[in-house]
């Protein structure tokens, strides 16, 4: 018998568009929190000249 524990992690994400030079992104590269590892997840959004910021990930919801 197996026991299996459930996980999540979070990471916040917020980025704006300009309108200029969009391009399709298809994936992200998001830290760990303290490591130099990092996990790629599934991104199909258009990107451009916008500002994005992406926090490590972490056990914890972020604030709303």
């Amino acid at each position: 018998m197996s026991h299996y524990r459930e996980r999540f992690t979070y990471a916040d994400l917020v980025w704006t568009h300009t309108g200029a030079d969009t391009a399709a992104a298809h994936y992200l590269q998001i830290s760990h929190t303290g490591g130099n590892a990092h996990s790629t997840v599934l991104f199909e959004q258009g990107v451009d000249n916008g500002d994005l910021s992406v926090t490590p990930w972490s056990d914890t919801p972020p604030a709303v």
